[in-house]
């Protein structure tokens, strides 16, 4: 349950989020929150990459990370979405054992009369009921309210309220969203806030309608 860097295949250089300040690998230290930046032996020079990384341990003397997500985030309508804040939403439905939390999906509006929203994925692991989903769903909208951007935009009608889409099919459906977008599935990263930008497939339709 660790993830060590492959040291031995490109040099790596990492970002420190708060002080900006450039660390190699070998001065990483427990928590710093970092963006990797990647030289390879084919001649890519010191390409900072999108990712937010935690170091989350070492093993021996390697570092460790957990994945955050992108540092790019979301906006639909002004609500500033971010990473950090679909990981809290995550954590708060695996409240719930009978669920796991796959991704958050921000879904823009097919008409004008439709609303963007966002959805969260998530997969059972066992039966659930939809009392529960309601619940699930409640306690993920009170946690995005307590974000001020993402409340003003439900006070002004811009946005939907969260969604909960819970499948056996959860990663196939993120699989299928990259790869409509030319992605392959062994290079594929589940990453916690996602823009959901093909056509809406039926379960979230089912989703939306209840």
């Amino acid at each position: 349950n660790k993830y060590p860097l492959a040291i031995c295949s490109h040099f790596y250089e990492f970002i420190d989020l708060d002080t900006e300040e450039v660390f190699p690998a070998w001065k990483l230290k427990q928590d710093q929150l970092v963006r990797p930046v990647l030289t390879t032996g084919s001649g890519l020079l010191r390409y900072a990459m999108k990712d937010k990384l935690r170091v989350s341990g070492f093993l021996k003397d390697c570092p460790c990370f957990e994945f955050l997500g992108r540092l790019d985030g979301i906006d639909l309508v002004g609500e500033k979405m971010s990473p950090e804040i679909a990981l809290e939403i995550m954590k708060s439905a695996e409240q719930n054992p009978r669920l796991t939390a796959i991704t958050v999906f921000a879904v823009p509006a097919n008409t004008p009369n439709e609303k963007p929203f966002y959805l969260l994925l998530c997969e059972p692991n066992s039966k659930i009921s939809e009392l529960e989903m309601k619940q699930v769903a409640a306690n993920a909208e009170a946690e995005l309210q307590a974000c001020f951007h993402y409340q003003l935009a439900r006070d002004l009608g811009q946005l939907g309220t969260l969604k909960v889409c819970c499948s056996q099919n959860a990663r196939d459906l993120y699989y299928s969203r990259c790869e409509a977008r030319g992605m392959v599935v062994g290079n594929i990263k589940i990453e916690p806030l996602v823009l959901w930008d093909i056509d809406t497939p039926s379960v979230f339709l089912e989703a939306i309608a209840a």
